[in-house]
């Protein structure tokens, strides 16, 4: 239990976690910034209906006070997972869910998936209209028992920035979460 604690511990400290808000004024005029509190990775197994929800929130942002939730990303080894992401300002009430907004102004975002230390490839994103990657709907597939983190970044990328084979150094990160994951 004190190794769980300490891991839980170190991951909040080290994974740099980044919640911004996601200025829309470049993309379509009026547009309000949105404030990112909280990711919500929903795995669903292969053959399985139930999704398996690991959850970051800190819904007053980042700074002040300590996130309520950082859940630690458990998946079986030898497995395949169709894995959606959902993306929420919790600091209203009740929670504004902003991925149907990611997801209408899909030229300009795209998540990245960015496994160290742990056994799980990510493919088969969804794209967006111009047929570019977006990513909130992905495959997971899992290998052999192993530990590490998963870090999912999503990018604003205005104006025409993103291409389809652009990289995650390109654009504003609106929302940095590195999950401690498990392959079991």
């Amino acid at each position: 239990m004190k190794k769980s604690f300490s891991r839980l511990t170190a991951s909040v400290i080290v994974a740099g976690l980044v919640f911004s808000s996601c200025n829309k004024s470049n993309d379509q005029p009026g547009n309000e910034e949105e404030l990112i509190t909280t990711l919500r990775v929903s795995l669903y197994k292969s053959g399985s209906t139930t999704p398996i929800v690991f959850e970051f929130s800190d819904p007053d942002g980042s700074g002040g006070n300590p996130p309520v939730r950082f859940d630690t990303i458990k998946v079986d080894a030898g497995s395949s997972y169709n894995c959606s992401l959902q993306v929420l300002d919790e600091s209203r009430t009740p929670a504004v869910d902003i991925t149907p907004e990611v997801v209408a102004e899909g030229t300009s975002h795209q998540f990245y998936y960015q496994p160290t230390g742990v056994s799980i490839i990510v493919q088969n994103l969804n794209t967006d209209n111009k047929n570019y990657p977006l990513g909130n709907t992905s495959t997971w597939t899992t290998a052999p028992a192993t530990e590490g983190f998963m870090k999912i970044t999503l990018k604003h990328k205005p104006g025409g920035i993103k291409t389809a084979n652009d990289d995650i150094t390109i654009g504003e990160t609106d929302v940095e979460v590195n999950f401690p994951a498990v392959v079991k």
